[in-house]
């Protein structure tokens, strides 16, 4: 499976599932898998097809290459109940998977990143406690919250499923993870020996990221440009556009005006609601 005869499958593995990497991109995540202990390279972004990057990086390299008791995933829940100090304690990897809703949970996932990443070091009780854990996140799409760490991680964009079955012509994932499985101590040698060096900043692909986030704001002012209300199915203020009660609702529209997003955010305010049943039906 292995493009050398000599590197694992893991190896293989972890370069192929970046989306068309350059030359220096390639070894991007195994050279950040084995700077751990270092100070360099603490934060690694993979976007897209978050999926992926959970399956392939985070649970099965590096959960099965490393303790468990030194991998913390943060989580809102996290974040509101436990100090910086708490989270970071005994800690190398830190996981990062979705931005919390709360303005105080952002504020204090930014706290977190900025002293993990620029300070190395947790404040507590007046005093620094220094540490040298390792921030990962995995996301299906470029988002604002991250637009400030571009230039102090690294950013890689992750291929889909179907792009990686292919490249290594198989049918399903399950051959990959047993690749995988059975290489693990060849790749712990080879990412112990590679050198403990700053990633090349080329690999970054910190332009794409924000021009992803260009275009989606120009889209959201598209929408907003016509006085229409952005619906959000978990806002509070989604009833004052559509009042929940007995009656029916007769919908119209050109093609592509939104009638099938806003049928799903109908359905997902209901569901959420949990109080009700959801019927779909087709005419034929």
């Amino acid at each position: 499976m292995s493009n050398n005869k000599n590197w694992s499958n893991t190896r293989s593995i972890m370069q192929r599932i970046i989306e068309n990497p350059s030359y220096n991109a390639k070894e991007s995540i195994s050279q950040w898998i084995g700077n751990i202990g270092t100070n360099k390279d603490t934060m690694l972004l993979l976007v897209g097809n978050k999926s992926v990057s959970e399956d392939f990086v985070v649970n099965k390299t590096i959960q099965a290459l490393f303790d468990t008791g030194i991998f913390a995933h943060i989580t809102a829940e996290s974040l509101s109940k436990q100090s910086l100090a708490e989270i970071v304690n005994g800690k190398l990897f830190l996981y990062i998977n979705h931005i919390p809703k709360g303005e105080e949970e952002q504020q204090k996932l930014k706290e977190l990143i900025i002293s993990v990443v620029i300070h190395k070091a947790i404040k507590s009780d007046g005093y620094k406690i220094p540490t040298q854990a390792k921030i990962i996140v995995t996301i299906d799409e470029a988002h604002e919250f991250f637009r400030d760490f571009l230039e102090l991680c690294t950013t890689l964009f992750i291929d889909s499923k179907e792009n990686i079955l292919s490249k290594f012509k198989v049918n399903s994932t399950t051959p990959l993870y047993q690749a995988i499985e059975s290489s693990l101590d060849h790749y712990s040698d080879e990412i112990r020996v590679m050198e403990k060096e700053q990633l090349d900043i080329r690999v970054n692909e910190n332009q794409r990221y924000i021009d992803l986030l260009s275009e989606r704001n120009v889209a959201e002012n598209e929408v907003s440009s016509n006085n229409l209300p952005i619906l959000d199915p978990y806002s509070n203020d989604f009833e004052k556009y559509f009042p929940i009660g007995e009656f029916h609702t007769y919908l119209t529209g050109l093609t592509r005006i939104g009638k099938s997003f806003l049928l799903l955010s109908l359905i997902m305010k209901h569901i959420h609601r949990n109080d009700c049943s959801i019927i779909g039906m087709t005419p034929s």
